[in-house]
Order: structure tokens, then sequence, then C-alpha cells
């Protein structure tokens, strides 16, 4: 009896072991997309813009510095949108995201 259990825990571990070596290798397959958002007329950086991939749930805000990361975006083309209170929003389209 005590063969039979040890065999299942050791086959269990074994499995959760091979799930935690291939989740690094799923997550290696994504891009990021980052960038910049601007005032258009005085060129300073916009603070707190929401920067989305449409139809997508990934998303980022910009930072002080008008910067914005959106992480792990799988590969293929995307509809980039900016948008923030007291702007019209932007969209840029076919925007590529590649692997690393």
């Amino acid at each position: 009896m005590l063969q039979v259990w040890s065999r299942r825990v050791l086959g269990l571990v074994l499995a959760l072991a091979a799930a935690f070596v291939l989740v690094p290798a799923v997550e290696a397959q994504t891009g990021k997309i980052t960038g910049t958002i601007t005032d258009q007329s005085t060129g300073e950086p916009l603070e707190g813009a929401q920067v989305f991939l449409a139809g997508t749930g990934y998303g980022a805000l910009s930072s002080a510095n008008g910067r914005y990361f959106i992480l792990n975006v799988p590969p293929g083309a995307y509809q980039v949108s900016a948008r923030r209170i007291g702007y019209s929003t932007v969209n840029t389209n076919n925007v590529q995201v590649v692997i690393d």
C-alpha cells in the first residue's frame, strides 16, 4: 500500500515539476509594446493616459514621464489606443508584436 501511494505522490511531484518547467517556455513566446505619450501641441509627456490593445485585456497607464509598457503580449497585429480625459482618443493600427 505504501509503495502505491508513494508512486502516486512521485507522479504528482513529477507532473508539477514539468508544469513549472514548461511555464517559462510558454511565457517566452511573448513580446512587449512600449512607448511615450506626449501632448501633440507642446510635446510634454502625459501622465495617466490609458494605453490598451483594442479587443484584448492588455493595457497600461503612462507614468509621470509619459512612458508605458504592455508586457507578455502574444505575437500578432494589434490596434493600440491611447486616451486621457481632455484629449481625443488616438488609435494606431497594425502594430506588430514579435517574439522577444
